[in-house]
């Protein structure tokens, strides 16, 4: 009985995913992000990032923890735009607040992508889109996914209080490689 209980217990362990692991893995070069546009409709490429350090977040309005992390993001995005750090949101919310994301846009001074209409047309997906193409999926929000500018994962911070504490030095160590 115990030995049952004790090999369920490892098997658990060693076969449930943690909440990292989810692709890209850290040290992978994330695939395309296919399903999300800038909210001016145009391409979101990772591949025309490259050569830069990136942080992708990912959150949406209707997301708690998000409203918590987002103004530590657009901090550290403000602080570092001279240091090189390009920052992109991903906003997981419907389309139909698009035009209020475009206004965002031009006062954030940061891109925003939404899910692209094919995705998502608008009133359809009130959850957002978790699956991002060839980049993978979206478990939590909101979450943060550092790049290189060599184009790989150097870290990823889930949930609104691991972003808060733990944003602004991520970056720096980021930015210091």
């Amino acid at each position: 009985m115990k030995a049952t209980l004790l090999s369920t217990l490892v098997s658990l362990v060693f076969v449930t995913p943690s909440a990292h692991a989810w692709k890209p893995e850290v040290g992978e070069v994330p695939g395309e992000i296919t399903t999300f546009e800038y909210v001016d409709g145009s391409a979101l490429s990772l591949a025309d990032l490259k050569g830069q350090p990136v942080l992708l977040y990912f959150g949406a309005d209707w997301c708690i923890p998000c409203h918590k992390a987002r103004p530590v993001v657009e901090k550290v995005a403000k602080a570092n735009q001279s240091r090189g750090l390009k920052v992109i949101f991903l906003s997981n919310d419907d389309n139909r607040i698009r035009a209020k994301k475009q206004e965002e846009e031009k006062q954030m001074g940061a891109r925003i992508a939404m899910p692209t209409m094919t995705a998502c047309p608008p009133a359809s997906c009130p959850g957002g889109v978790h699956d991002l193409g060839a980049f993978g999926k979206t478990y939590v929000l909101p979450t943060a996914v550092l790049l290189g500018a060599d184009g790989t994962v150097k870290e990823k911070l889930e949930r609104g209080e691991v972003i808060s504490r733990g944003l602004e030095a991520s970056v720096d160590h980021l930015l210091s490689r």
